[in-house]
């Protein structure tokens, strides 16, 4: 077991500048070992980072979600996206406990959002969304039955055309090319 010095000297790397973990997977698959420096594309540009750790997954499910993840400090990743002073977002894993004090020092229009509602917002979208879906396929059903009957009552006006002049002994032959027309 490694000793605390060696910890403390790990995070102290980790802490520096454009230094970062990154799975073994995503270092083996980028041709990089520990102490390596990693080239990233972030908004068309390239960013240096320094490879300082290897995460170990625990699973395959575990492997997959860290592929193509760079874990950074927080300064480092401001830097590296180009977002100086500014987060996007914090995920937090915590005790529903634990969230009362984060809350308390939060500044003024910065909220904590759980997963569950996140995953709200998602279903109500999709819900929206296949409702629009049904209500664009009833339209399109009325068009279809709009068209269906604007053809019937063409065909029923040629007809009672056809049987007018046929009963008023009018050639039926000189009235095909009109009826047909319709």
């Amino acid at each position: 077991m490694p000793s605390q010095d060696v910890r403390l000297e790990r995070l102290d790397s980790f802490a520096q500048r454009h230094h970062g973990l990154v799975s073994r997977t995503a270092a083996a698959a980028n041709g990089v070992a520990l102490g390596d420096m990693l080239s990233i594309e972030v908004n068309g540009r390239r960013v240096p980072a320094r490879v300082v750790g290897l995460l170990r997954p625990a699973d395959d499910v575990t492997r997959r979600a860290l592929n193509g993840i760079l874990f950074t400090d927080l300064a480092s990743a401001q830097e590296m996206l180009d977002l100086r002073g500014k987060l996007s977002h914090i995920d937090l894993i915590a005790a529903d406990a634990a969230l009362a004090p984060v809350s308390a020092v939060l500044p003024v229009g910065v909220a904590i959002e759980t997963a569950a509602a996140r995953q709200n917002a998602i279903q109500q979208m999709t819900a929206a969304f296949e409702f629009n879906l049904a209500a664009l396929s009833m339209l399109a059903l009325v068009v279809g039955m709009f068209l269906v009957l604007d053809q019937s009552a063409d065909h029923a006006a040629g007809r009672k055309l056809f049987d007018e002049a046929a009963a008023g002994g009018l050639d039926v032959n000189t009235l095909r090319p009109i009826i047909e027309a319709k």
